[in-house]
C-alpha cells in the first residue's frame, strides 16, 4: 500500500505541473449558447445519464471479463487451476492495451463513434469465437474481450459529455 501511494502522489505532482488547458466553465460557443438557453438543469439533458447508465453497465461487463474467465477455463474447458490462474492476467493485460490503444487513437486518429463501433464489433468477434471454439481458444477469446471492453470508456463518456455547454 506504500508503493501504491507513492505512485499515486507522484502521479498527482505530475498531474498538477503539467500543462492541461484551462477549462472555461462561462465560455460556450453561440449556437450551442441558443440551443441551451431554454435548459436550466443538466436534468435537461437525456444523454448525460444514458451515457452513465452505459459506463455503469460497462464498468460491470468489464468486472465479470476478469472475474469469471478462471472459473469460466476451469469448469467449462477443463484446464487445471494452477493453468487457469494466469487467463486473468492475459484480460487485463488486453484492457491495458485496449486503453493504451484507447488513449493514442481516439479522437486524434478515431472518433468516438467509430471506436464504439470498432469496440462492438471486437466483442461481437470474441464473443462468437469463445462460444463456438473450445478449450484454450475459447478462453483466450474471453480474455480478449478486455481490449474491446478498454475501448468502450473513451468511447462513450465524451459522447455522454457533447453539448452541455456550461453544463458541463
Amino acid at each position: 500500500y506504500l508503493v501504491m501511494m507513492g505512485i499515486l502522489i507522484l502521479l498527482g505532482i505530475w498531474i498538477y505541473f503539467s500543462s492541461l488547458p484551462e477549462v472555461d466553465a462561462d465560455a460556450e460557443d453561440e449556437e450551442l449558447a441558443k440551443t441551451n438557453l431554454s435548459k436550466k438543469s443538466i436534468f435537461q439533458f437525456p444523454h448525460i445519464f444514458l451515457g452513465t447508465l452505459a459506463l455503469f453497465l460497462y464498468v460491470g461487463v468489464e468486472v465479470i471479463a476478469g472475474d469469471t474467465i478462471i472459473n469460466y477455463a476451469n469448469e467449462s474447458h477443463g484446464i487445471p487451476l494452477d493453468e487457469a490462474k494466469f487467463f486473468a492476467s492475459f484480460t487485463l493485460g488486453a484492457m491495458i492495451l485496449g486503453y493504451v490503444i484507447g488513449i493514442f487513437t481516439i479522437p486524434k486518429y478515431i472518433s468516438q463513434e467509430n471506436a464504439l463501433k470498432v469496440s462492438a464489433i471486437l466483442g461481437l468477434i470474441f464473443g462468437l469465437v469463445a462460444i463456438y471454439a473450445d478449450g484454450f481458444t475459447s478462453v483466450m477469446a474471453i480474455a480478449l474481450l478486455g481490449i474491446a471492453n478498454a475501448l468502450v470508456w473513451p468511447a462513450i463518456w465524451p459522447m455522454a459529455l457533447a453539448g452541455l455547454g456550461r453544463f458541463t
